[in-house]
């Protein structure tokens, strides 16, 4: 099997499952039989040669429908898995193919994301070929993992150590996946999934500083949970995942890069104050976020403050004052009484994508209340765009609403139905980076010394509420899974000018990088290299200058037991897909029956014809 971009098949015979017979039209042709046996021999004086032609015919009957019956099948085992690569050995693939039955293989161009494509099985004669079903392609190569492609927007390592698919010593197969390009002032998130052998085992998490966190396996042998942590300081860290069994342990690199957390331009328009709104201030002006409060005293009426930055005039929401604000948080009420004018201002600027939006609103805010105060204002006006809602703290996008349907704030009185199309209307037009926000009492930490805990809240609340303004130039590893020796290619997103830079490695001189533009998007570049090392790599624009971007580079010698277990994850999901997917109803005729039962409807017919001269 040819490596790299050729597209090629290897077909092997599958089983087939009968899934239907026909017991209920043999009985009935078993009843019919029976009553003309019994209407002919009431009938007629001579009755034994009527006995035996109704006898006669129902066997030949019965037999020749038994043999002409559609014999319906399904593949007991056919999947399609497909992946993208440029160094497979073909011993692996074969042996991964004998291993687990698997009718055909393609292999597709390097750098197409999931596609799917009818299925060929190869059938035994008699039978004829699906062709209503449509099969799932699954890409994996050098980085890739089961419903990844390198189009991926977001970089994302997913860790696979090595799986021994021998029974006599098995070991745990952890999959886990994270952005490892962080921002400091937020919680590291993971989302871990092991199945551990019999004898179950335990994760734990190691940091620069010590232990950070840990967890073992329940009494059936699997996990999945979710470990978490809180950076303190920016910088690159290399952690380690250490999992242990009674026989065996593995450990595996983690590396993060935490980006220095960048003070928020704020512009509170706030009503009453209150101990919550007075707590929030004060805090956000000792984190050195520069915070400028318009409070409304009455209709006409308001008072400023500023913490961190010169006064301005904060009478009117103008195009202009809004340009210095990188968030706008907002009470309800005060969303609500907002000059035409000002709405507009402020309506144009969230379409743009310039600002964030942050809605205070009140502790008891149930759904039903949407109306009242912020649907008519924002459903409207909202454009679709690749932004999303925030609610608690959960993303909520074009394909979030399951989250948003889980969030707390569904009403105690209503039902599922109502609830469901209650939120699923709200939703609706919340494209952009709005952020709706429940008043929660949060001073009560700072009277009860719980500052910390205050300073974690609100730091993740207002990183994921303002909005990230898209650098000037962004970039994506691509595979996002480096391994040292292997070719990779590095995504830049450039909206101007000709990017020229270098690539730096800890301990080597800088290299040059030669940048070439994509043909189909103006805005990408690419760049191509090879890291020869394992270790931290750096990419260092000289034209635009901007701050070193850096990834881990993983040792090669992991390569090959991570494309393993790819491939075996691939299958595992891609069955778990056949399974759901319309083959478990697809079925396939047979209608040309065998040889052997043909004579024996023809025997039975001469013997219907030979009988009343014996």
């Amino acid at each position: 099997m040819a490596a790299g971009g050729e597209r090629t098949e290897t077909v092997t015979e599958l089983g087939w499952e009968p899934t239907a017979d026909l017991w209920p039209w043999w009985l009935i042709l078993l009843g019919v039989g029976l009553l003309f046996s019994l209407i002919f021999e009431f009938r007629r004086k001579d009755r034994w040669p009527w006995l035996r032609r109704a006898a006669t015919l129902f066997l030949w009957t019965s037999l020749t429908l038994w043999g002409l019956r559609p014999q319906y099948a399904r593949p007991a085992k056919a999947v399609r898995v497909a992946w993208v690569t440029e160094a497979l050995p073909d011993s692996l693939v074969q042996a991964f193919c004998s291993e687990h039955q698997i009718g055909e293989l393609w292999e597709a161009e390097p750098g197409l994301a999931t596609h799917k494509l009818l299925p060929a099985y190869h059938v035994p004669d008699g039978f004829y070929r699906p062709d209503t079903h449509i099969d799932t392609l699954w890409l994996l190569g050098e980085g890739l993992t089961p419903g990844h492609s390198r189009l991926d927007s977001v970089p994302r390592w997913q860790h696979i150590p090595r799986r021994e698919l021998t029974e006599e010593s098995p070991t745990p197969t952890p999959s886990f996946e994270y952005d490892y390009q962080q921002q400091l002032g937020l919680p590291i998130s993971l989302a871990v999934r092991i199945d551990w052998p019999t004898d179950g085992g335990s994760l734990v998490w190691r940091g620069p500083a010590g232990l950070i966190d840990s967890v073992a396996s329940d009494s059936a042998g699997n996990l999945a949970h979710r470990l978490s942590t809180f950076p303190t300081q920016a910088g690159r860290y290399l952690h380690q995942w250490e999992i242990t069994t009674n026989t065996d342990t593995l450990t595996y690199p983690v590396p993060f890069v935490i980006a220095p957390a960048e003070p928020l331009d704020i512009l509170m328009l706030s009503g009453f104050p209150s101990f919550e709104h007075r707590t929030l201030k004060n805090w956000l002006g000792e984190a050195g976020h520069r915070v400028a409060i318009r409070a409304q005293l009455s209709a006409e009426r308001f008072r400023s403050e500023f913490i961190n930055r010169p006064q301005t005039n904060l009478n009117r929401i103008s195009p202009r004052l809004l340009a210095d604000y990188k968030l706008v948080m907002i009470d309800a009420p005060v969303l609500a009484s907002l000059s035409a004018s000002e709405w507009q201002t402020l309506q144009a600027a969230l379409n743009e994508g310039e600002i964030g939006l942050w809605i205070q609103l009140p502790e008891d805010f149930t759904p039903p209340s949407v109306p009242r105060y912020i649907r008519q204002r924002l459903f409207p006006s909202l454009v679709s765009g690749p932004e999303r809602l925030l609610l608690e703290g959960q993303a909520f996008g074009t394909t979030g609403r399951a989250e948003l349907l889980t969030s707390p704030w569904q009403s105690a009185g209503a039902s599922g139905s109502e609830k469901k199309a209650s939120f699923i209307q709200w939703a609706e037009g919340f494209q952009q980076n709005i952020y709706l926000h429940r008043i929660y009492n949060t001073y009560e930490l700072v009277l009860t010394g719980q500052q910390d805990l205050y300073r974690r809240y609100w730091s993740a609340q207002l990183n994921e509420a303002a909005v990230a303004y898209p650098s000037a130039v962004a970039w994506k590893p691509s595979p996002s899974l480096m391994f040292a020796g292997k070719p990779q290619t590095t995504g830049l997103i450039l909206q101007e000018g000709t990017p020229r830079g270098v690539l730096l490695q800890e301990g080597q001189l800088p290299e040059s990088l030669p940048i070439v533009q994509n043909l189909y998007e103006p805005v990408r570049w690419e760049a191509r290299w090879q890291p020869a090392t394992p270790g931290w790599v750096g990419l260092a624009l000289t034209e635009p200058a901007r701050d070193t971007l850096w990834a881990y580079v993983l040792p090669d010698t992991t390569y090959p037991e991570l494309q393993r277990t790819a491939l075996q994850n691939a299958f595992a999901k891609a069955s778990q897909e056949q399974k759901m997917s319309s083959t478990e109803t697809t079925l396939v005729a047979k209608p040309i029956p065998a040889f052997w039962w043909w004579g024996l409807a023809l025997f039975c017919l001469a013997f219907l014809w030979i009988e009343p001269k014996l």
